[in-house]
């Protein structure tokens, strides 16, 4: 007879603590939420999540960039990295003539890396050219079959280098598969191109299309402190701040207000700020420095940047130590491509080489 007035209560208290038990699991729910989104943005965080510069934004055309994205989410690798290597490879597929290797397509693949270097042709072949019938390289069932790197990115049962899309699947794939680590940039790029040229040209590229960033270990851009060196690809001078002989008649000239920095290739690269400080005039100088940045820096240091390849970062920038400011050029008064840079303290110009010991040590 007193088992029906226990279920009632019983029935009572599960329904005044059903609140509460609704209210745990929601806490339950939205700690889960938060430490899986922490967790993703480390992920971020460890592939090297960049932002696109301005100079980036000039140069990568906006039609590629959802194609470079979709890649670099597929395979973990980051899309910037994609289209810097596209860069370098056609100045993005401008130039689709095979190389002289052999390579092809828009990301100028080896047949047989693209095949894979297991398929029977190609045991005998030194570069990879082998010859192979485009129905076969083409195929993904025989891709699949040999373990090559070829993807057939839109579905239309074929991956074929000619393929921009198949191209930039393929890339991601392949940089992906030969990353030690997250942000081994340096260890996959070598794996796509065996050379060391190769490695610094593209990761050239990914430093000038992303904001202030510093390659893995500092290896691009030197940087010491607060300052950082202006030409990553070299520490060559090729003429010091001083009186010399005017390179255009070889007679005895006017001071030389810089240090001239120079290596052959260095044509085309970035030149970086020397420290943080604010862009305060970015265009064309008609006294010999051709397009010409100039920065502001605290204590009264303006630092010049001259003969760059074209007008360089918008006057207003507000600028980090090593971050890109232009390319190096031969514009103005000049007899090659190098970088005219100066230091000046209070407009009046100072030998660099007492700003410059880290890299350069103290005497010339």
């Amino acid at each position: 007879m007193n088992k029906k007035p226990k279920k009632k209560w019983l029935l009572i208290l599960l329904l005044l603590l059903l609140p509460i038990i609704l209210v745990v699991i929601l806490l339950i729910l939205l700690v889960g939420a938060a430490f899986i989104s922490f967790a993703g943005s480390e992920d971020d965080s460890e592939m090297g999540d960049v932002v696109l510069s301005e100079f980036g934004e000039n140069e990568i055309p906006s039609e590629y960039i959802p194609i470079y994205q979709r890649a670099g989410e597929e395979y973990n690798i980051n899309w910037i990295l994609l289209a810097s290597i596209h860069r370098v490879e056609t100045n993005f597929s401008t130039n689709l003539t095979d190389s002289s290797v052999g390579a092809k397509g828009h990301f100028q693949f080896m047949i047989c890396t693209w095949l894979s270097w297991s398929y029977p042709a190609c045991s005998s072949s030194v570069y990879g050219d082998a010859d192979i019938p485009e129905s076969v390289y083409t195929n993904p069932s025989i891709i699949a079959q040999y373990g090559g790197y070829g993807v057939d990115a839109n579905g239309d049962e074929k991956a074929s280098p000619q393929d921009l899309e198949d191209s930039v699947f393929t890339a991601a794939k392949m940089l992906s598969a030969n990353m030690s680590s997250p942000n081994d940039y340096e260890g996959a790029i070598f794996a796509y191109n065996h050379a060391d040229w190769y490695v610094n040209e593209v990761l050239s590229y990914f430093e000038t299309y992303t904001d202030g960033y510093e390659p893995v270990d500092g290896k691009l851009v030197d940087i010491k402190g607060d300052k950082a060196w202006v030409v990553p690809f070299t520490k060559n001078i090729t003429s010091e701040f001083g009186y010399r002989y005017d390179p255009h008649t070889g007679e005895a000239g006017d001071l030389h207000n810089g240090m001239d920095i120079a290596i052959s290739g260095v044509a085309g690269k970035p030149a970086v700020a020397f420290m943080e400080g604010e862009v305060i005039y970015s265009q064309f100088n008609t006294g010999g420095f051709g397009y010409l940045v100039i920065i502001q820096h605290d204590n009264g240091m303006k630092t010049y940047y001259g003969h760059l390849k074209q007008q360089g970062i918008s006057v207003g920038t507000k600028v980090k130590a090593g971050q890109t400011i232009g390319y190096i050029g031969s514009t103005g008064n000049s007899t090659g491509a190098h970088l005219h840079f100066e230091i000046r303290i209070n407009d009046k110009p100072v030998n660099p080489r007492l700003y410059l010991q880290e890299w350069l040590g103290d005497s010339e």
